[in-house]
């Protein structure tokens, strides 16, 4: 009985995780990179704002009130390939809301339950 209730937090943690683990919420979030960057605000920064955070965007996103959980999203919607392309060189930036986020993946969590619902 433990065992089943630990298995059940395990499930409700992944199946709420904003993590790029799931290839069908991966995807989910590559089509619509666009939305998100309408849905963000581009924001312009100096060296001296971004230097402390050179090689880790995911550090400088949780500074702008985001989740770290989501940090790759923000990556994802910036061209970051990788911490590397992060450097105090980048001068605009679209700023997720995690808000944003969070109502995307309500989408994609509906949707897929749409789809897995048997026909009848």
């Amino acid at each position: 009985m433990i065992l089943s209730k630990l298995s059940d937090r395990i499930k409700e943690k992944t199946k709420n995780s904003f993590g790029p683990e799931d290839p069908d919420w991966y995807q989910y979030i590559l089509d619509h990179k666009l939305y998100l960057r309408e849905q963000s605000e581009v924001k312009s920064f100096t060296l001296l704002d971004l230097v402390k955070y050179r090689y880790r965007p995911e550090e400088f996103f949780v500074s702008m009130d985001g989740d770290l959980n989501q940090a790759w999203i923000f990556m994802l919607v910036n061209d970051l390939r990788s911490p590397t392309d992060f450097t105090e060189a980048l001068t605009k930036l679209w700023i997720v809301k995690p808000e944003t986020i969070e109502d995307l993946r309500r989408r994609y969590e509906s949707t897929a339950q749409f789809q897995a619902k048997p026909s009848s």
